[in-house]
């Protein structure tokens, strides 16, 4: 009915869940049995994406035909970094050479970057609370260092507080 289309599910870690963590989710069976029917469907592209391929239903990952193909983008290498970085500064003054602020393997995923930029952004914005928005070298080595530490402490088993 709908061919030629693309559908996009996007973070379906959210709620395509693996059953295995002891929840009941109506959701996966819904799609499971949608997916099975796809076949059928010629022209139908249908995209799914997650940043935690481990945490969805195995149902859905490993059974043939549900999934053709899967395709891991892995981080961003140092230069792809300072692109995005620019990118996302591009309206805003940088003091210092960006080339600099980056160490020679540095990698991270996009929305680290995103975050990175942001929280860069805020430190400029509060450090020159009275004057014209400026990031600062230093103002990235600490954002850099915040998103490290929240990363590191994430793999160590602690959360965030909400609230």
């Amino acid at each position: 009915l709908g061919a030629p289309s693309v559908i996009i599910f996007e973070d379906v870690d959210m709620y395509l869940r693996d059953r295995d963590d002891g929840r009941d989710n109506k959701t996966v069976a819904t799609l499971m049995a949608e997916m099975d029917g796809l076949e059928e469907n010629d022209g139908l592209l249908v995209l799914l994406t997650t940043n935690r391929l481990e945490a969805v239903e195995k149902a859905i990952v490993d059974r043939p035909g549900r999934i053709d193909c899967k395709i891991f983008f892995g981080d961003l290498g140092r230069e792809q970094v300072i692109k995005l970085f620019r990118r996302r500064l591009a309206k805003i003054t940088i003091e210092g050479d960006v080339e600099k602020m980056f160490p020679a393997f540095t990698t991270l995923t996009g929305n680290k970057v995103v975050e990175l930029a942001t929280m860069s952004v805020r430190l400029g914005l509060k450090d020159g609370a009275s004057g014209p928005l400026v990031v600062k070298e230093a103002h990235v080595k600490k954002a850099f260092q915040n998103i490290t530490r929240a990363e590191n402490a994430a793999r160590a088993g602690f959360r965030k507080e909400e609230g």
